[in-house]
């Protein structure tokens, strides 16, 4: 719990001295110990002493495997996630998750997709709403609807989609990213309203954007204010691009000036 708390908190010299003392101590050998020491190195941005530790451990478990794994994917090194990753004797979803979301941060999509695949198919492991937030990015940059369509149907008969209204957030996003708008303001339009928050309503109308549907953008963002959500930055670049596609320029300069009007947003150079 000390050493967990010195992660937390961001002690590192407190942390160094409690290492040295449970080696001292005798205590330095337990695999749950040494976990926990792991994962305070991990936390410190001291990959190399992770490293370290995880390399003179006699014995890991799979939590172990995964901190480590985690450590290297949260700090960008993707080749040794990867490499790490072939290694481990099991795995489990939150080690599939963990390297799929490090390729989608490198943007390295296509191996992400791939690994995704794998998980599913050669693995029989279904994604969880973190996996599928984890994947969201390769499906839209790769286009694939129909992936993206499956992603849908598993979150409705899990209750994914019910149950975490980020998985809906992306659905539409991706959706809209993969070409269906259509599929996209359904999987909107069905949710509860009450469920509704500023992302889902920005996700649409940048939806409608990437499509060149002024009106349909317009309209949404006049319902969404009417509901008493107030634009973020997103939203407001949302909609501008939207007058933009549509080639709309002097639409979307009287949209512009009745947003600096009513002081939504401070205009900038974007």
């Amino acid at each position: 719990f000390l050493i967990k708390a010195c992660a937390d908190l961001d002690y590192r010299f407190l942390g160094f001295q409690f290492h040295a003392l449970v080696v001292k101590l005798g205590f330095g050998l337990g695999v749950y110990v040494q976990t926990a020491l792991l994962n305070m190195y991990v936390d410190f941005v001291s990959m190399g002493e992770a490293q370290k530790v995880f390399d003179e451990m006699p014995e890991r478990n799979l939590v172990t495997w995964n901190v480590m794994l985690t450590g290297l994917v949260k700090w960008g090194d993707l080749d040794a996630a990867l490499s790490l990753f072939w290694e481990m004797p099991s795995r489990n979803i939150v080690s599939w998750t963990g390297i799929i979301d490090g390729c989608t941060q490198k943007k390295s999509y296509d191996r992400a997709y791939s690994l995704f695949r794998k998980m599913m198919m050669d693995e029989g492991i279904m994604p969880t709403e973190v996996t599928v937030l984890a994947i969201a990015p390769a499906i839209a940059d790769l286009g694939d609807l129909k992936n993206c369509q499956s992603i849908h149907c598993h979150g409705y008969k899990s209750g994914l989609n019910s149950a975490d209204i980020r998985v809906v957030n992306n659905l539409i996003d991706t959706y809209a990213k993969c070409g269906c708008v259509r599929s996209a303001l359904q999987v909107f339009e069905e949710m509860a309203v009450i469920r509704r928050d500023l992302v889902s309503w920005t996700s649409v109308i940048s939806g409608f954007a990437m499509h060149g549907m002024a009106k349909e953008a317009a309209e949404t963002f006049n319902t969404m204010e009417r509901l008493g959500f107030i634009p973020n930055r997103v939203t407001f670049l949302a909609i501008l691009n939207a007058f933009s596609h549509s080639g709309l320029v002097e639409e979307g300069l009287q949209f512009f000036r009745r947003m600096a009007a009513n002081c939504i947003l401070e205009p900038d150079i974007k």
